[in-house]
């Protein structure tokens, strides 16, 4: 594994506004990012103009975000609106060093994660990160994390027998 790598939904980098939303749903349905970095931004840069990003990960599916030194997906940053649903599926995000899942990153952000229906988030490695409204210079994010009906949210450290590209842990 050499480069890093990226997947942005509404908004971006360098650019304000937009909407982007991803749809994971089946039991046969997977996404996986892996690298040395691994990045999931879910609406990004809204100071200005509306930047909505979505993800859906429903039906059995998996959504896998695997990075050697960091692993990171933040909903709604820098002024934007990210939602995450995680219906009947699971996230795993997986670093060996830092793993992270941020819920409203920065002023005026908006960040919501809803895990149900035997939903799964995993966040696995030696310094697993929640972190839910975090400011930042100005304003106050609004970020919730939502563990409804038959949903779970864990946090792991990654011990020295545990090998961070080992099939999906239950």
């Amino acid at each position: 594994i050499g480069e890093d790598v990226f997947l942005q939904l509404g908004g971006s980098g360098g650019q304000e506004g937009g909407y982007g939303s991803l749809l994971v749903n089946g039991a046969e349905s997977s996404v996986l990012m892996q690298g040395q970095e691994a990045y999931v931004s879910i609406g990004r840069n809204g100071l200005t103009q509306d930047a909505v990003g979505e993800m859906t990960i429903s039906g059995g599916a998996h959504f896998d975000l695997i990075g050697v030194s960091r692993a990171d997906m933040s909903l709604g940053r820098d002024g934007a609106i990210g939602n995450l649903l995680v219906d009947g599926g699971r996230l795993s995000i997986r670093s060996a060093l830092d793993p992270s899942l941020r819920l409203g990153r920065h002023a005026d952000s908006q960040g919501t994660a809803t895990v149900q229906n035997g939903g799964h988030i995993d966040i696995l490695g030696s310094e697993a990160f929640l972190a839910v409204g975090i400011a930042g210079d100005s304003g106050t994010p609004l970020s919730l994390l939502n563990i409804l009906a038959g949903g779970r949210v864990t946090l792991n450290r990654l011990g020295e027998e545990d090998d961070l590209y080992s099939n999906r842990r239950g």
